[in-house]
């Protein structure tokens, strides 16, 4: 019986490292495309400096409305508990 678990144990774990390093090791020979991040990066938001005024009390207001929310939230979790 405990010859069975044993092997049992050991296939086990076999398979789990082999699947974890076939999982590490998947598009490791690609090379990354550099222009292509770039770009990707670029067309993400706006550039600080072309922020106005306008935009960054906007954004501080949105700010200020998630704050509320998550003290609110964290305080109905913690009167739950």
């Amino acid at each position: 019986m405990a010859r069975n678990n044993f092997e049992v144990s050991l296939l086990f774990w076999t398979l789990f490292l082999v699947i974890l390093l076939q999982i590490g090791c998947l598009g490791k020979d690609e090379e990354p495309d550099l222009k292509e991040e770039n770009e990707k990066n670029n067309t993400i938001g706006k550039n600080i400096e072309d922020y106005n005024e306008a935009d960054l009390r906007k954004l501080l207001d949105q700010w200020e409305v998630s704050t509320n929310m998550l003290i609110s939230l964290a305080e109905s979790v913690q009167t739950y508990h």
